[in-house]
């Protein structure tokens, strides 16, 4: 099931020259910016020669992004409202998966958009959910990781979720069995079926062993469930299919013309708290498109809804600037956001890329 969001009228088309009179008119001035830890301020750049004259400024706008709203093996329903409206919601429930005391199964299948029915325990714990898609070639390659910890010893977790498990797109394979400082691993690896290897599945493996903690044994047992997928760009060429949770968030953010989507990423992190990261990069779909354009049109205010970042103002000359943060600490939904314009000064044949990542922490 697809579903389309009308854009919001305050992002509707944003022209470039504006951009460009707007950064020209108050270029040297240092602005404040929020990035990701490693990342450099707006107004700090790594110094490398000039690497010569500007392009010639064209129009850049706004591009529309239009996503599907569940993961290709799902049938959930497309939700009503924008990603940011349920934001909070959904974050109470991943903290409430984390700790034991919420709805593992609908976690990891409505909000991770997991494709893989293995039986869990009653006492699951989440503790990891990665979903990752990236664009190689003509094809999205899909990955979903999954691991749950519970005070069931290793005997029956493995009755439960390796003896239990059955799915017609896979066939059993390998066991394997391995012995480490910290106790007994069992991974039973599934490889897919014909049929299913067709459709773009790879194999299936389902681990049973101690869960630790840098090595260490906590006293609890896991299990973890990773599982692969490549699926033809056609069709999709902004829109791997993910889950609204993992991808929703992009319908808001402000993608100028001329950018393509390349990966997505959603990754469960434990550190002083506990959230989900969202990332996504976007690289020119057109060898044209310029660093300098991107940083102009990411200099800009973009404030509507729950989306909040402020304008910016870049070093008059960026011919020794590889990195561009955009605001000064912007938001989306409340939750702190980063959008980075990057380049390697050192390969100036590559073309810029620009990062987004959104922190949903509680």
């Amino acid at each position: 099931m697809t579903g389309t969001r009308t854009p919001r009228p305050a992002l509707a088309r944003v022209a470039l020259a504006a951009a460009l009179l707007t950064a020209a008119g108050c270029g040297g001035d240092e602005s404040g910016s929020s990035t990701a830890p490693g990342s450099a301020p707006a107004s700090e750049s790594t110094a490398a020669a000039p690497s010569g004259s500007a392009e010639p400024a064209t129009t850049l706008a706004l591009t529309t992004v239009a996503l599907s709203t569940v993961a290709p093996t799902t049938a959930a329903p497309a939700p009503a409202d924008p990603w940011s409206d349920t934001a909070a919601d959904d974050l109470g429930a991943v903290l409430a998966a984390a700790d034991g005391s919420g709805d593992v199964v609908d976690v990891i299948e409505r909000l991770f958009g997991n494709p893989i029915d293995v039986p869990l325990p009653a006492d699951a714990a989440l503790t990891v959910a990665l979903v990752t898609a990236e664009r190689v070639d003509d094809t999205w390659e899909l990955s979903w990781q999954f691991t749950v910890a519970s005070l069931a010893s290793p005997a029956e977790l493995q009755a439960a979720a390796i003896e239990g498990f059955a799915d017609d797109r896979f066939e059993v394979g390998v066991l394997v069995t391995s012995t480490l400082d910290s106790g007994v691993f069992v991974t039973q690896n599934y490889p897919a079926t014909e049929a299913a290897d067709a459709d773009g599945w790879a194999t299936l493996s389902i681990t049973i062993g101690p869960e630790t903690d840098f090595g260490t044994a906590t006293g609890r047992n896991h299990v973890a469930v990773s599982a692969e997928r490549t699926i033809p760009v056609e069709g999709m060429a902004d829109d791997p299919g993910l889950a609204w949770f993992v991808q929703g968030w992009l319908a808001e953010m402000p993608v100028a013309d001329g950018l393509q989507l390349v990966k997505v990423r959603a990754d469960l992190v434990s550190l002083s708290t506990t959230g989900v990261w969202l990332d996504a990069q976007y690289a020119p779909d057109d060898a044209a498109l310029t660093f300098d354009e991107l940083v102009a049109f990411y200099a800009q205010e973009f404030v509507d809804g729950a989306l909040s970042i402020d304008a910016s103002s870049p070093p008059a000359d960026l011919s020794a600037t590889d990195r561009f943060s955009a605001g000064f600490f912007p938001t989306l939904a409340g939750y702190d956001l980063f959008l980075n314009v990057e380049r390697d000064l050192a390969k100036p044949a590559e073309p810029p890329v620009v990062l987004f990542n959104v922190r949903t922490e509680g």
